[in-house]
């Protein structure tokens, strides 16, 4: 997942280093509201989800989390 980079802005925090090997053709991969890894396959209605990888970490507000290119878990500022 490319991010919208802003001139000036810090680069985004890496919070758990997982290195998921994600299949972008079939999955939808996103961090949750518990801060889990998820994924859901695409182009299915109502299709049902599979937690990755808990995490235990704890949401922040002011903060974009989601899985970066390299597979692990960073947040950026919104």
């Amino acid at each position: 997942m490319a991010t919208k980079k802003k001139p000036g802005a810090a680069p985004p925090e890496k919070l758990v280093t997982a290195g998921i090997a994600r299949d972008a053709t079939r999955y939808l991969y996103y961090v949750d509201k518990r801060c889990n890894v998820v994924r859901m396959e695409r182009g299915v209605a109502k299709a049902k989800t599979e937690i990755i990888l808990v995490t235990g970490l704890k949401r922040e507000k002011g903060f974009d989390y989601f899985v970066d290119d390299d597979g692990d878990v960073a947040r950026e500022p919104e």
